[in-house]
């Protein structure tokens, strides 16, 4: 099986069962997420820019202990949002596959 299929199927595995609810939120309202679940789930959690904004004002924060690249997907998204790893911040569109870079990616929404 493709690398590419087991992920996207891990992914929706584990969106049935893990909470909606980020791992925390900043002082200014952003989700921030820390644990493989709350990573996985990211922003599949939500339906619309409107939701993602009014969860999360706009932006979610993945949080990682090592320093490396590892590959997001857009799959299962339903809108584009601009992804920021620690080397640029670029749109990233509904049925994408990237490698971001980094111990923090955040991905928002800019209007």
């Amino acid at each position: 099986m493709p690398m590419k299929t087991i992920f996207l199927l891990h992914t929706l595995f584990l969106s049935l069962f893990a909470t909606i609810t980020p791992d925390y939120f900043t002082k200014e309202g952003f989700c921030v997420v820390e644990t493989k679940e709350q990573k996985i789930l990211g922003l599949t959690r939500f339906n619309t820019k409107k939701e993602f904004q009014k969860s999360c004002n706009s932006k979610m924060i993945f949080k990682y202990k090592e320093d490396r690249c590892r590959y997001f997907t857009m799959k299962s998204m339903k809108f584009n949002i601009y992804i920021e790893d620690r080397d640029q911040k670029t749109l990233f569109r509904v049925g994408e596959i990237r490698e971001v870079c980094g111990k923090t990616i955040i991905e928002e929404i800019i209007d």
